[in-house]
């Protein structure tokens, strides 16, 4: 069903934002300061849908777009567990999640109390190991559950009621065993979806026989993907990566780049991707995956319906 939002909002420049922003990075760890939704607003007091912050730190960026909307003690409770969903494929840095979001992202949930932590994947692990995200699985307050691939009994057969294409598909059932899962994808150029953002990182939990046979053999991707939006885990809390934008040659690269420099945070699968899809130069209304998407009620696309919170932090 389509959600109405209220108007469309920017905040630029929050100084005092990042200004309390005081966060740290070293031996793999971020610490993370008290929430500054008082000067950017908490989504428990009518904050943002989406969060946008900008700047050179991309530690500092994840803070302050996190704490405004809410801050990560809104989405993770003590003792609970989380599982982290994030874009593996590519070697380039501006190919695959960025190991700064993974590391930041997970010291917030322990700080808020998380009793495990832990990225969830299927992907080959030569994959792992050409873009040295391996590293990020060794180091202390991050787990791997790595998806067997032949193990039947990880697997689950999905039926898509609402696929106009997608009917089936297998997913694992590592996505409903934490009590948060919060998905960090990167936003990039896909040669065969147009873009991979929110909405395609769902391929992320699907058998690689299903991508094969039942999404790119299907010759209709975008729908296939938007089809799986419907069945798939909704996520509690998305970080999207667009600090550095594969532009072409996407998903593996190389290709040209941009730097916008920003976080995007929320809950909206659909709501990110078109608010990300102008970076590509892309019109959010021609893209088959948004409005696929959008017609099955996973959220919206149109940004005039969204309260949008956009600041710098220095």
């Amino acid at each position: 069903m389509k959600k109405d939002f209220s108007r469309r909002e920017f905040v630029a420049g929050a100084a005092t934002a990042g200004a309390l922003l005081a966060v740290g990075c070293g031996n793999g760890n971020a610490a993370i300061p008290n929430a500054v939704s008082s000067a950017l607003g908490a989504k428990s007091g009518g904050g943002p849908d989406l969060a946008v912050a900008k700047g050179p730190d991309i530690v500092r960026n994840i803070g302050g777009a996190v704490d405004a909307v809410g801050g990560m003690k809104t989405f993770v409770q003590p003792e609970q567990t989380v599982g982290l969903l994030i874009n593996v494929l590519g070697a380039i840095p501006a190919a695959h999640t960025k190991p700064e979001v993974i590391r930041t992202v997970a010291a917030m949930c322990r700080e808020a109390g998380a009793k495990e932590v832990s990225i969830i994947d299927w992907r080959y692990m030569s994959r792992w190991e050409q873009n040295k995200l391996i590293e990020v699985t060794r180091e202390p307050g991050i787990g791997f559950k790595h998806i067997d691939l032949e193990n039947a009994a990880l697997w689950r057969e999905v039926e898509v009621p609402q696929g106009k294409v997608l009917k089936k598909t297998r997913m694992f059932n590592a996505l409903w065993e934490p009590d948060v899962f919060i998905s960090l994808p990167l936003f990039k150029n896909h040669r065969g979806a147009t873009f991979t953002g929110a909405l395609k990182l769902v391929m992320g939990t699907t058998h690689p026989s299903d991508n094969r046979q039942y999404f790119h053999g299907s010759r209709q991707l975008e729908q296939c993907i938007a089809d799986a939006n419907t069945v798939v885990r909704k996520p509690d809390l998305i970080v999207m990566d667009v600090f550095e934008v594969l532009t072409t040659n996407g998903p593996v690269g190389p290709g040209t780049t941009v730097k916008p420099e920003k976080i995007v945070v929320g809950t909206d699968r659909v709501a990110i991707d078109a608010y990300c899809a102008p970076i590509l130069n892309y019109d959010p209304a021609s893209s088959v995956q948004l409005k696929g998407a959008y017609e099955h009620g996973i959220g919206e696309m149109d940004p005039a319906k969204l309260t949008i919170r956009e600041f710098d932090i220095a």
